[in-house]
């Protein structure tokens, strides 16, 4: 699961269990889209743990079992979001002490591919210049 999957989680807790996909797409900055597929990757987790499903209800609105939340989430493996974080600070460092960017040399620093380096470069470039403005 990934960092947004998490965030909704805890929104699903900071609003009792009661949300809107608008108002997540606004908040997490995202189409509404995106939460639709990330809400049935969590009803995906929570189907296998046999714990009660987000239920999608009219006009856009979600309820979620707290409980069964709070349960999916502490039994998440969090290595994987730590290890994105760590990625992208290397990927950050290299980029300052190096004069040119090559992709190409990235890719085969970290073993991955063009699509995810250009990826966690737009990442990095979009949170830097929230900082700036904030």
């Amino acid at each position: 699961m990934n960092k947004r999957i998490i965030d909704i989680i805890e929104k699903f807790n900071n609003y009792k269990g009661r949300v809107d996909i608008k108002q997540l797409s606004k908040e997490l900055g995202v189409n509404q889209r995106t939460i639709r597929y990330d809400i049935d990757k969590i009803n995906e987790e929570l189907k296998k743990k046999d714990l009660d499903l987000i239920e999608k209800l009219t006009k856009g609105g979600l309820e979620g079992d707290v409980k069964s939340l709070n349960l999916l989430l502490d039994g998440l493996d969090l290595d994987e979001n730590i290890f994105q974080e760590y990625k992208e600070v290397l990927i950050l460092i290299m980029i300052t002490f190096e004069e040119n960017i090559n992709i190409n040399n990235l890719c085969e620093k970290f073993d991955l591919g063009r699509t995810t380096i250009k990826t966690t470069l737009k990442k990095i470039y979009s949170k830097q210049n929230r900082r700036l403005f904030l």
